[in-house]
């Protein structure tokens, strides 16, 4: 057995799924294309869709959207929209790979699946119309399925399905099925309609009577497959389609948005068709791309890495916002494109005394907004870094999970510890033969040296005009105390005292 969904009107539901408050209100898809080369004037675009409301009030497809609008002030026009298409598409196609991997992406607004070797989706065939009829409305469109023992009949039985329709297997339920069905249902191709016409041939049932030789001699081979589903159709095999694993959502605006409240209104839109795909399929979002098209041609991509998988749509557009507030556009956006990628929300079992962040996402947000305040780069994990200079150290994008080396290496002791001065003290140092540290007087201490040790000389990054160098002593005061001098160049100072 095969299940088909199919999508009527689906470059309008395309539209609308983002634009819920317009389904029952008269919506007209206006085509892409121009009528005549003006990228203004959007009422002489011809209407290539329109809703049931908008039947109602006397529009049919043709029309321009000045024609459609004079019949009613209370149509709505909508620009016909190719990213938010695919998305759509693709939606459909994810969330009929969590059923089985055999799917086909037979056309726009269409997706047909191999119900063979699901046998716990057969048992109840009408719970699983139900069930494929709950989940893309979830998705934010109005499918029709259909059941049928091969990918035409199940595609036919789709397209007359109100919203549900399964033929049975057997010859007399398909014929039942197929026989009144008009000519026009079938994909026809040129003058076949008119030649129909001309031989009194309306319906599949009139058309199957023909021999199938006859008619394939005198209107061509590509009349073959259209004859065998007058007659049933055939078990072909699918084209398999693979699914992306990422989850877009994109589409481009009809005017400009200059201002973030407008953006952010637009990005919470398509945030939440985005969730309702990962919650069919159980999953959360890891990391969110947000790429934004401006007027003037040019893009901007970011790459927004949560802490922790999260489908809760306020802490991600807290995340995007905080973002968002300190980015400058020098145009409006017209194109927002977010894909986000799936991750199993994050589950762990901590022992007795361990504890993790209460709010890892929350606590991302914070660091951004110290960011923004301090500097991209300057928050986050202190690291040493392959230097013997002293306090020479990088920072790294903090992450909870993620200790710092300072930490990692604080219960190794090598010697005794020493307790910096910050800043270093300044100091007078006589010295014997550039090697023997008599007396020092400072403000911290003062006095004869009894023992003293080095010096130890370190410099590095001799290539550079940042060269450094330094030379180092460890001495014992005749009054009691440790220390460490440093010598930069001409300056001595007090660097820390050996507890």
């Amino acid at each position: 057995m095969y299940a088909c969904i199919y999508i009527p009107e689906f470059a309008l539901q395309a539209v609308l799924r983002h634009e819920p408050e317009l389904v029952h209100r008269p919506v007209a898809l206006l085509e892409d294309g121009r009528v005549d080369g003006s990228n203004k004037d959007k009422g002489r675009w011809r209407i290539l869709h329109l809703n049931a409301a908008a039947r109602k009030l006397g529009v049919t497809k043709g029309m321009t959207g000045t024609q459609g609008q004079a019949r009613s002030s209370e149509l709505v026009l909508k620009v016909r929209s190719l990213g938010n298409e695919i998305s759509a598409q693709e939606a459909i196609m994810q969330w009929t790979s969590d059923l089985t991997p055999r799917i086909e992406s037979h056309a726009a607004g269409i997706g047909i699946i191999d119900l063979r070797g699901t046998r716990h989706l057969l048992k109840q065939q009408e719970d699983l119309g139900e069930k494929c009829i709950e989940a893309v409305r979830k998705i934010g469109l109005f499918p029709q399925i259909g059941l049928a023992a091969n990918p035409d009949l199940a595609l036919l039985a789709a397209k007359h399905a109100r919203p549900f329709l399964k033929v049975a297997a057997d010859d007399s339920s398909q014929s039942a099925f197929l026989d009144p069905l008009p000519v026009t249902a079938l994909p026809l191709m040129g003058d076949m309609n008119r030649i129909f016409t001309g031989w009194g041939i309306e319906t599949l049932g009139q058309l199957k009577q023909l021999p199938k030789n006859d008619v394939i001699e005198r209107l061509g081979s590509e009349m073959l497959p259209l004859w065998e589903i007058a007659s049933g159709g055939s078990d072909r095999p699918l084209r398999l389609h693979v699914p992306n694993e990422t989850m877009m959502e994109a589409a481009d605006f009809d005017f400009g948005i200059e201002r973030l409240e407008g953006l952010i209104f637009a990005i919470n839109r398509y945030l939440t068709q985005i969730l309702n795909r990962l919650a069919l399929n159980h999953m959360a979002v890891a990391e969110l791309k947000l790429k934004l098209t401006f007027e003037d041609g040019r893009h901007h991509e970011h790459l927004f890495k949560l802490p922790e998988p999260t489908r809760k749509q306020d802490v991600i557009v807290r995340v995007v916002h905080t973002y968002l507030e300190h980015f400058t556009a020098e145009a409006p956006v017209t194109g927002l494109s977010l894909e986000a990628r799936p991750a199993r929300p994050v589950q762990q079992q901590l022992s007795l005394f361990e504890s993790t962040l209460r709010d890892p996402n929350q606590f991302s947000e914070t660091v951004a907004r110290l960011e923004a305040l301090v500097g991209q780069g300057n928050v986050g994990n202190p690291v040493p870094d392959d230097s013997h200079q002293a306090d020479k150290v990088r920072v790294e994008s903090f992450h909870p999970d993620k200790k710092s080396s300072f930490r990692e290496g604080a219960g190794q002791r090598l010697g005794l510890p020493l307790r910096r001065f910050r800043p270093p003290s300044p100091v007078s140092v006589e010295v014997r033969d550039g090697k023997v540290v008599i007396r020092i007087a400072s403000a911290r201490t003062s006095g004869r040296v009894l023992y003293s040790f080095g010096p130890w000389k370190h410099s590095g990054d001799w290539w550079d005009k940042a060269h450094w160098e330094r030379e180092e002593w460890d001495i014992e005061m005749e009054q009691g105390g440790l220390y460490r001098l440093v010598k930069e160049g001409d300056k001595w100072t007090i660097e820390g005292a050996y507890d």
